[in-house]
């Protein structure tokens, strides 16, 4: 049994995406044959973001949440906006006890100055479906209810390790410790 670790500190976007999980994924292709007594089961992944693309940060999750392997995520600096959603993807969660989580709704920048009225209706429905999703797997991932992660997203909540503790959205708060000759693969 083996753990690799990864450490995440980019905006979150379809090229840092495609990092990690090309990473990981060529990890979990490395593993030896059954019989031996050497395997991928643990990923530990350090995340220090401020957030990006929420369409990359659900492929993100969706990808480390299917994984033949125990997932470890920790912030070891921030873990806001779209970041959260990653974050959540670990089955053991933990916090630098200097960190900070960041929820908030989504934000949309227009990409030209003019949009039609069915246009803005779009991106509007865009809006509410992934503040949707999103409130929706911080309620499953926590002790927070859908409700209360809503209000916290519209209120743009800032959170310390010491109340992401209390809210379950983390499992303990500790330092990242990665032994010295162990698998480290950057993003």
């Amino acid at each position: 049994m083996a753990t690799a670790y990864f450490y995440f500190g980019k905006p979150i976007n379809s090229d840092t995406v495609t990092s990690c999980i090309t990473g990981m994924r060529n990890q979990l292709a490395a593993r030896p044959q059954p019989g031996t007594n050497f395997s991928w089961d643990t990923f530990h992944v350090s995340i220090a973001s401020g957030g990006g693309e929420v369409i990359s940060a659900f492929s993100l999750f969706n990808q480390m949440a299917g994984m033949d392997a125990s997932i470890h995520t920790h912030n070891s600096g921030a873990v806001d906006s779209a970041a959260l959603v990653p974050f959540l993807a670990g089955t053991r969660r933990t916090a630098s006890k200097y960190s900070g989580f960041l929820l908030h709704q989504m934000v949309w920048t227009f990409p030209a100055p003019e949009q039609t009225k069915a246009q803005v209706a779009e991106v509007t429905g865009w809006l509410k479906n992934y503040d949707r999703m999103m409130a929706e797997l911080i309620s499953e991932r926590s002790k927070l209810s859908f409700d209360d992660a809503q209000r916290m997203m519209k209120d743009g909540t800032n959170l310390t390790p010491e109340q992401a503790l209390d809210y379950g959205i983390i499992d303990a708060i500790e330092d990242f410790k990665a032994p010295r000759d162990t698998f480290t693969w950057m993003v």
